[in-house]
């Protein structure tokens, strides 16, 4: 394809005498400088395919803007794999909104893809803007630039029938002190819109995610956490058969009754725990009231863990001839209100009994009922990995009962108001 400014010329030149040129494909957006010659054609569809690792060929220059905008009977036009950037991707050539402004009333659809597949679509109906959709991850000031250059677009019209958000992310807005949110320009957008769909809402904080679904009304999926361990939960699905007659599930299940977060945990704990007589893992579960009080006392916990430790390790040296038997490998504390302790014992065969035999021994003084230990089912390895899913699916049934409240809103209020007491763990304390 000819980039010579001279070689483009004769180029279009030689298209503009096709009389029935209806659809274009193009390589590259500066092939677009004499698009301008195509006027008097009746082309309907363009399509451009950039080459996104030759960054200095996607952009669109004033030429091209001018040219495109002369064409009266376009009707679709297409950019892919390109670079095109602000309002949706910051730095990255001309925005969006530069392209809007400039498009024939005769356009009905603008799509632009980018190079790792995501997509920004608009629908135009006699010149007005009736459907945004954004299939890419946009974070908070990515979403203030947006609805910025929308309210500002010559396209847009006193409604815009749907603005449709695959995936929101708050995560980057997280930080404490941190509000990167246009409230102003989001609130005023979200205003001129007879629809707002949000796909999934990812957020690693309950008051992001609460704050998101305030601007942009409830989302259909949410995403909490970090990975791996993250919890999400669908909000759109049916209430599951039987719920509104006051069914529960074994988990999270409450009849459509708000459910502390106590409970909640409960259910979770119960979950993980293998069957009475079942098989068993390498890992432990210690609840009660001797755990709740030390779960919140570091050096207290971590001197009793030591001590259960070198109870263990001597035990199995005893046991295994080696020097340095090592049952106990480490400790994850869960905090109140869940208030119990995992522990990640040896890979040998009896570690998780001798260091439950270890705790028994090292607490024997304490108030019966005070501690119970609980092997954890057998295939649980990473015991913080299994407690996200099965936390995941207890907030799953919380919220597919219903519970917490009528309007939607005040259901993921109760929803985060539980995440947040449950769904972040300390780090994992290892012991050496």
């Amino acid at each position: 394809m000819p980039y010579d400014p001279e070689e483009q010329h004769q180029m279009f030149g030689a298209l503009a005498t096709l009389p029935h040129l209806a659809s274009l494909t193009l390589p590259s957006s500066r092939a677009l400088e004499h698009i301008g010659a195509l006027a008097d054609r009746p082309l309907r569809r363009l399509q451009v395919w950039e080459d996104y690792r030759d960054t200095s060929s996607n952009h669109l220059t004033a030429n091209a803007l001018n040219g495109i905008s002369r064409l009266r009977q376009l009707t679709h036009l297409h950019f892919e794999r390109c670079l095109v950037g602000e309002p949706v991707r910051s730095g990255r050539g001309v925005d969006c909104n530069s392209l809007l402004h400039v498009l024939p009333p005769s356009v009905e659809l603008l799509t632009i893809r980018f190079e790792d597949h995501h997509n920004v679509t608009f629908q135009i109906r006699d010149g007005i803007l009736i459907v945004v959709h954004i299939t890419d991850f946009l974070q908070p000031a990515a979403l203030g630039q947006l609805a910025r250059a929308l309210l500002a677009s010559n396209k847009m019209g006193p409604r815009l029938g749907l603005l449709r958000l695959e995936h929101v992310d708050t995560t980057k807005g997280d930080a404490p002190g941190l509000d990167p949110w246009d409230e102003e320009a989001l609130c005023g957008l979200v205003r001129r819109c007879s629809c707002v769909e949000v796909g999934t809402l990812h957020a690693v904080s309950a008051d992001a995610a609460l704050q998101a679904a305030d601007l942009l009304g409830v989302p259909e999926q949410l995403l909490l956490g970090a990975p791996p361990g993250h919890q999400r939960i669908d909000l759109l699905r049916p209430r599951p058969a039987g719920v509104l007659a006051g069914g529960g599930d074994s988990i999270g299940g409450s009849g459509g009754r708000a459910r502390s977060a106590a409970e909640v945990a409960a259910g979770v704990l119960r979950s993980l725990a293998a069957p009475h007589g079942g098989p068993a893992g390498r890992l432990l579960l210690l609840t009660g009231p001797f755990v709740s009080v030390l779960s919140v006392l570091p050096e207290p916990l971590h001197s009793w863990m030591a001590c259960i430790r070198r109870s263990a390790a001597a035990v199995t040296a005893a046991s295994t001839g080696l020097g340095n038997g090592r049952a106990l490998a480490a400790y994850q504390v869960l905090p109140p209100p869940a208030a119990a302790l995992a522990l990640e014992c040896g890979w040998h065969t009896e570690a998780a009994a001798t260091v439950a035999a270890a705790v028994r021994s090292v607490t024997r003084s304490t108030i019966p009922g005070a501690l119970e230990v609980v092997p954890v089912r057998a295939g649980v390895v990473d015991f913080a990995y299994a407690y996200g899913l099965g936390l995941g699916q207890a907030l799953q049934a919380v919220w597919d009962e219903g519970a917490g409240g009528g309007s939607a809103r005040e259901r993921l209020q109760h929803l985060l108001s539980l995440w947040r007491e449950l769904g972040q763990l300390p780090p994992k304390s290892e012991l050496l």
